[in-house]
Formats: C-alpha cells, sequence, structure tokens
C-alpha cells in the first residue's frame, strides 16, 4: 500500500495530460496499449502451442516475463543510442525522464529482439533447457507479436516512411491529439526538412547546408530556387549546419526567406498544412510482413526436421524484409558511415545467424531434441 501511496503521489503527476493549468487525465496511448496487446497476444499463443506438445505453461510464464523486460530495455537502449543527441538535456534529471519516457514510442524492434534473445538464452541455460526447440515454439509468438507492435507504430507515428503520391499513402496530422502539444514524428519531420514547403535540405560533401530538392508543386518552385544552392541564412537566422537549418525551419510559419549563393528566394504557404504530405505506410506494411511471417512459422513448425529450422526460418525471411522496407523509411540516417541504416546492418548480422543456425542443424542431422521431462 506505501508502494502505491508513492505512486499515486509522484508518478502519476508527472504523467498526466495537462493543457496549460487543466487537467485532462491520465493518457491511455495507443503506443502502449499496442505493446501490452502484442505481448498478451504472444505469450498466449505460446502458452497454446506448449501445452500442444505437453510442455508446461509455467515455463512459457517465467520465459516470457524475463524476456519481456530485456526486450524492453534492449529496444530502449538502442533507441537512446540512435537518438543519443535528441534524448540529451541540460539537467541529468530531463536526460533521465526522456530516457525512461518509452510508453510513447522509442522502442527499436532489432533492440527487443537482441535484448530478449540474450535474456532468454540466459534463462533457457540456467535451466538445461534446449534454446533451438525452444526457439521453435515461440517463433510464431515473436512474430504475431511484432505485427501488433507495428500497429503501435502506426498509432504513434514512429518508423515512418518517405514521401510517396501513390493511393496507399497515408498522411499524419500535425498536431497529437487530444492537446495538442506536439507535432506527430512525420509531420516533424517534413517540417524540419523544408518539404511542407517544397523543399528539401540536406549537406553536400563539402558539409554546406544545401537545398537537395525542389518539388515541382510546392511554394517554394514559385520562387525560382534550383536544387544544389547553397542556404546562408533562412529568415535572417545565419545557417552553420544542418542542425541550424533543421531548427529554423521546424519553428517556421507559413512565410520562410533563403539567401543562398543563387540569390534571394521567398515565399508563403498562406498557412501551414493540417496534415503532413502522404508517405508511404511502412507501419502498415511491416505489421503484414510480421503478421504472414507468424502464419509461415506456424504453419512450417510440423515439418521441421530439426530443432532450430523454425526460428532459423524466421530469422532469414524477416532479416531479408526489414533490409528492404528500411529503403521506403526516412527516420534512420547511415550508420558509421556504411551507407546503411543502423536497423539494416543488424538485418545483415541477423541473416549470418540464421545461416549459422541452418549449418549448425545440418551437422546435428534430422533428429527433433525433447525438452526435459520435468518440465512436462
Amino acid at each position: 500500500m506505501a508502494m502505491l501511496g508513492l505512486v499515486f503521489w509522484f508518478v502519476l503527476p508527472a504523467v498526466e495530460l495537462k493543457l496549460g493549468d487543466v487537467v485532462l487525465g491520465l493518457p491511455i496511448r495507443g503506443y502502449g496499449m499496442m505493446l501490452l496487446l502484442a505481448v498478451m497476444t504472444g505469450v498466449g499463443l505460446a502458452v497454446y502451442r506448449a501445452r500442444q506438445v505437453g510442455l508446461n505453461p509455467d515455463l512459457i510464464y517465467s520465459l516470457a516475463f524475463t524476456m519481456f523486460v530485456g526486450g524492453i530495455v534492449g529496444a530502449r537502449l538502442f533507441f537512446v543510442m540512435e537518438y543519443w543527441s535528441e534524448m540529451r538535456e541540460p539537467t541529468w534529471f530531463g536526460t533521465v525522464r526522456n530516457v525512461l519516457n518509452f510508453v510513447q514510442g522509442g522502442l527499436v524492434v532489432y533492440g527487443s529482439l537482441i535484448g530478449a534473445g540474450v535474456s532468454a538464452v540466459w534463462f533457457l541455460q540456467r535451466r538445461r533447457l534446449s534454446i533451438l526447440a525452444v526457439g521453435d515454439l515461440i517463433a510464431p509468438s515473436l512474430a504475431i507479436g511484432l505485427a501488433i507492435g507495428r500497429l503501435g507504430c502506426l498509432m504513434n507515428g514512429c518508423c515512418y516512411g518517405g514521401l510517396c503520391d501513390q493511393p496507399w499513402a497515408i498522411t499524419f496530422p500535425a498536431k497529437s491529439w487530444p492537446a495538442q502539444l506536439d507535432e506527430s514524428p512525420p509531420y516533424q519531420h517534413q517540417h524540419r526538412q523544408g518539404i511542407l514547403h517544397g523543399i528539401r535540405i540536406d549537406r553536400n560533401s563539402a558539409g554546406q547546408v544545401i537545398v537537395a530538392e525542389v518539388y515541382e508543386h510546392g511554394a517554394a518552385a514559385q520562387s525560382n530556387l534550383k536544387p544544389g544552392a547553397t542556404i546562408q541564412t533562412i529568415n535572417g537566422y545565419r545557417i552553420k549546419s544542418l542542425a541550424d537549418a533543421e531548427q529554423v525551419l521546424g519553428a517556421a510559419g507559413p512565410e520562410v526567406e533563403l539567401e543562398t549563393d543563387q540569390g534571394r528566394a521567398a515565399w508563403s504557404l498562406g498557412e501551414l498544412p493540417d496534415r503532413s504530405r502522404p508517405v508511404q505506410p511502412t507501419q502498415v506494411l511491416a505489421a503484414i510482413n510480421a503478421g504472414l511471417l507468424a502464419l509461415l512459422s506456424f504453419a512450417f513448425y510440423p515439418f521441421r526436421r530439426r530443432d532450430g529450422q523454425v526460428i532459423a526460418l524466421l530469422f532469414t525471411l524477416y532479416s531479408v524484409s526489414r533490409f528492404l522496407l528500411e529503403i521506403l523509411r526516412v527516420d534512420e540516417g547511415s550508420f558509421l558511415g556504411t551507407g546503411l541504416t543502423i536497423s539494416q546492418n543488424v538485418s545483415i548480422a541477423l541473416f549470418l545467424l540464421a545461416g549459422g543456425i541452418w549449418l549448425y542443424g545440418a551437422r546435428r542431422g534430422p533428429e527433433t531434441a525433447e525438452l526435459y521431462q520435468k518440465w512436462r
């Protein structure tokens, strides 16, 4: 009761949704709800499958708890490392608050996979159980949990794609609902990049901030601005880096004025749009992909000839599909100068791991290992 009292006294006021002096209540966020639903569905499916093979469901509950904690820690650490510059605050309290605030988004799937995988290996080794046999059993659960989690990404607006002019493209609102406090991630990205105004800024090989693109039907196209122009000032602010340019554009209203090496360019939108420009529905595509992998893993299980084949199949197909889906996303930059995103680099590592499991299984022969009798 004392712990519950401390939660009400200290924690709830920190997470209440406020608009000025008005307390709107305790927010139930779509991302967190879908994350909870993903865990419940994945565990429920694993328990059902455990009963089918005569395995004690208590093993699954214990394993799920261990993997959940490890997965959350790994997913958040992965995100914090990737976006550390945005996590940092002038005070340590503000930095810690940003690091721990995962309920509004900010979990990387590969980080969760690594964290959950390490936790699962530790758990199963301590109980002297076959890692590959249990991996085959829970493979569909991992995939279905990922599919539902991606719908949470859609509701949160993270993991968004690039511009798209196809009928299946989607848009995101300018402001979050209901408090209208923050711009949605895709809208904020487009605002900071100048895309809402019809341009896209970037760095050239010399590190100068340039106009990388001028979109044909955008407001900036009317100013005769040309791609490749080096930006010197935006709305009177001297631009020294890409971060400077993004900060100024992100705070800009409908009017923008640029000074470039090609001269002055100015335009006005009249007012900022209510929604982002259409983008690739990468979250939906990722959810469909994971759902299909869950069905395939479930259907393939009875036909496996040795332990590890189901989890290896899941890792093989997911690493390839994730690598390709990253091409459509624009929320991650190049990692360590590789020209690939951090998720694409991890996809390559996961593909190699899957290959190792295939080879290991081939050397062991066609038999499948029995789960230990003490857990039956």
